[in-house]
């Protein structure tokens, strides 16, 4: 009896500490212990809110943004919220920061979003994650360019992964004198060249377009050419060629270096062109 006197005596925390438990974070909660639990319709409308984060820097939804990099920042709308996971065109990083820094994003629209959790592990709704989505578009090239996307992308060990020579802002150039595309890549150790597929970039305005790709020394050299029709009108962005690699290890394989990239005429003159020297193979 004694002993039972003894243990009702101590404090909640010592009694769950003895038994080997743990408390949670200090928050709402009802007097039947309910803790953070907005589906709990008998408990106080107080204590019944789904966490939210609130994004509050970054981007503003419909931007234009002129780099490849992108910061975002957020608060949460109830104290209690335990972490994040926030998501980049819906791949997902779980966190327990307040702010992501995006980098090596693609040219074009993306989206962010960020859902914020409860111990409980009830997250924000659907509703509440659309509110304070953003929305923005990476337009960081002002001159006509030719560039590996995506910039960053994922390397299976021993499996292969694919991607794009793809082109950018060509819509500020007279198109009509653009016949093909000249390119060379150097490989890093840990990755060698599996094959190469032509893409219609250069042929939007009709004609057939043929290529050759291959490795010379520790390069990937790339020639492809559009022959009849008349001259195409690419639109801003699009994809040349697609290329496939295979990844022997990713702890050895960090970058495919565009060492080199022409666009040329049709006297297979170069013409002026912006490249990007660097994409990132490996995450």
């Amino acid at each position: 009896m004694n002993r039972m006197r003894l243990l009702l005596a101590l404090p909640l925390a010592g009694v769950l500490a003895a038994a080997g438990c743990r408390l949670l974070p200090e928050g709402p909660s009802d007097d039947r212990g309910t803790l953070w639990n907005p589906t709990d319709t008998e408990a106080p409308a107080a204590l019944r809110l789904w966490p939210v984060a609130m994004t509050t820097g970054g981007p503003a939804n419909g931007a234009v943004v002129t780099s490849d990099q992108a910061t975002f920042s957020w608060a949460p709308n109830v104290a209690g919220v335990s972490g994040y996971v926030w998501r980049l065109d819906g791949d997902s990083t779980a966190t327990i920061g307040t702010s992501a820094t995006l980098a090596a994003l693609d040219e074009g629209p993306h989206t962010f979003d960020v859902a914020a959790i409860y111990p409980t592990g009830m997250r924000t709704p659907a509703d509440s994650l659309a509110k304070y989505r953003r929305t923005f578009t990476v337009r960081s090239f002002t001159k006509p360019a030719v560039y590996l996307r995506p910039r960053l992308c994922a390397v299976p060990q021993g499996g292969q992964f694919a991607v794009e020579l793809a082109a950018a802002a060509f819509a500020k150039v007279d198109t009509e004198r653009v016949k093909g595309v000249h390119a060379v890549l150097r490989l890093p150790a840990g990755v060698t060249y599996v094959a190469y597929e032509p893409r219609g970039f250069l042929t939007q305005g009709g004609g057939d377009v043929f290529g050759w790709a291959g490795m010379e020394g520790g390069d990937l050299v790339i020639d492809i050419a559009r022959v009849g029709a008349q001259a195409a009108s690419p639109a801003d962005t699009g994809a040349v060629a697609r290329l496939v690699f295979q990844a022997s290890s990713p702890a050895a394989a960090d970058s495919i270096r565009l060492v080199r990239c022409e666009a040329r005429n049709a006297r297979n003159y170069p013409l002026r062109l912006t490249t990007r020297g660097a994409k990132t193979v490996r995450r």
